[in-house]
């Protein structure tokens, strides 16, 4: 047994023998049927080169490192440190399109008799962000030239000569989350000779500039805060202003708040003027405003104005002083004279609420609503505990006016004077009225 084993053992190990033998023959005879591959030439292609990448590689934007600078090519700029004018020099002037300078969150300071911090001479397309302009005998920042596509964002223009910045274009421009304050007149002056700039201003900040926060001709204007400037808050025309706080602005009678003509101001809240909460130039729509604890006139309107759903109250003058305008939807209170003055033909006065306008005064003046001209119409208001008197027309040198359907309480005898030469609904309680157009007294 063992003998038959072993021949069999050594016939199948011959085969195997065999075989590799003949692989390896053929290996050599034919290169390409073999299982081992060259693996190439070990001669370098050519000389070494670099792997690391090159400065401009890691920063291709232009380094300003001293001014004055002048950009003369596009590109992106970025300033390295704080940097110093020149005296009757600009700090950086921009004379290129398609460029972006960001100051870095570095200060350009200007010295006594120096020009602009920043002057952008360039026709489309320039952005300025993220730095301080400071002390320029002129402005933090000027622009006029028409530059589509300039945007100004994250700066901060303090205590300038003239204004943080100016626009005097018609290209349009967009100035947002800045701060301007201390300038020595305008914080943002945006007017190119009474023609629309077209421009945005959105998220900015203007406190304490000695003429004004903002003056604008033909802007947007939204969400900024103005707080605490010379004469007046926000000086606009052709504008519209949303979403604003105006407060504490004013240094005398003649300012005040918003100066505004031709303007739809909306939800803007405008508080504790030296003079007026909002006054009207021109022609102006005002609505779901709150106009409180101004000096002057809360809303003083211009002919052909609409006042709607706005609150009045603290006024140390009138409440809403009413000019060809409509007044409707609006609560007026505590107001020093009377919640609303009608001063012209044609206003009408619908559906409002005064609430206690000078209760501690006996002048006419202080009425719940005062019409002192001739043919308005007085419709559907509440009127309570005012001073004189509820509803009042001077009768004594107006007529045609109408005055129905209001509920007046509070007032004793006098919840309407001046029936006299004007149309007045049947005046009595809601038991006893049988008129739709009657006048409730309690």
């Amino acid at each position: 047994m063992d003998r038959i084993l072993n021949k069999i053992m050594n016939t199948k190990l011959a085969r195997l023998l065999l075989g590799a033998l003949a692989l390896l023959a053929l290996s050599v005879l034919n290169p390409q049927m073999s299982t081992l591959h060259a693996q190439g030439s070990l001669t370098p292609p050519g000389a070494p080169t670099a792997t690391m990448k090159t400065l401009a590689q890691i920063e291709p934007r232009t380094p300003i490192s001293s001014l004055p600078f002048t950009i003369s090519l596009p590109g992106s700029y970025y300033v390295t440190t704080n940097l110093t004018g020149v005296a009757n020099q600009t700090g950086i002037t921009i004379a290129a399109n398609n460029v972006t300078l960001d100051l870095g969150g570095f200060v350009l300071q200007g010295v006594a008799n120096s020009v602009d911090g920043i002057d952008v001479q360039g026709s489309a397309n320039i952005v300025v962000r993220n730095g301080t302009l400071s002390g320029w005998s002129y402005q933090g920042l000027n622009n006029s030239v028409n530059t589509p596509g300039l945007v100004v964002e994250q700066v901060l223009s303090s205590g300038n000569g003239i204004s943080g910045f100016n626009f005097q274009t018609t290209s349009g421009f967009v100035v947002r989350d800045c701060i301007c304050q201390n300038n020595n007149y305008d914080g943002i002056y945006a007017n190119n000779n009474n023609i629309s700039c077209g421009g945005t201003i959105a998220g900015c900040t203007l406190i304490a500039n000695r003429n004004g926060g903002l003056q604008c001709f033909g802007c947007l204007v939204k969400n900024c805060q103005v707080i605490s400037n010379g004469v007046t808050g926000i000086d606009a025309t052709g504008s519209q202003l949303s979403g604003c706080l105006v407060d504490t602005c004013g240094t005398n009678s003649a300012g005040g708040g918003i100066f505004a003509g031709n303007c739809d101001i909306r939800d803007c809240v405008i508080q504790y003027g030296a003079g007026y909460g909002i006054y009207c130039r021109d022609v102006c729509q005002i609505s779901e405003c709150r106009v409180s604890m101004n000096a002057g006139i809360g809303i003083d309107t211009a002919d052909g104005s609409t006042v709607r759903n706005c609150q009045v109250a603290g006024s140390g003058n009138y409440g809403i002083e009413a000019y060809g305008s409509t007044v409707s939807g609006c609560s007026i209170r505590y107001c020093y004279y009377s919640g609303i003055y009608v001063n012209s033909p044609g206003c009408l006065i619908i559906g409002n609420h005064c609430f206690e306008d000078n209760n501690s005064s006996s002048s006419s003046y202080n009425a719940g609503i005062f019409v002192d001209d001739d043919d308005n119409r007085v419709e559907d208001n509440q009127v309570y505990d005012s001073g004189y008197a509820g509803i009042v027309v001077n009768s004594s040198y107006y007529s045609g006016n109408v005055v129905v359907k209001n509920t007046v309480t509070g007032n004793g005898a006098n919840n309407y004077v001046g029936t006299t030469n004007n149309d007045f609904g049947p005046i009595g309680t809601a038991a006893t009225a049988t008129s739709p157009w009657a006048n409730i007294s309690h």
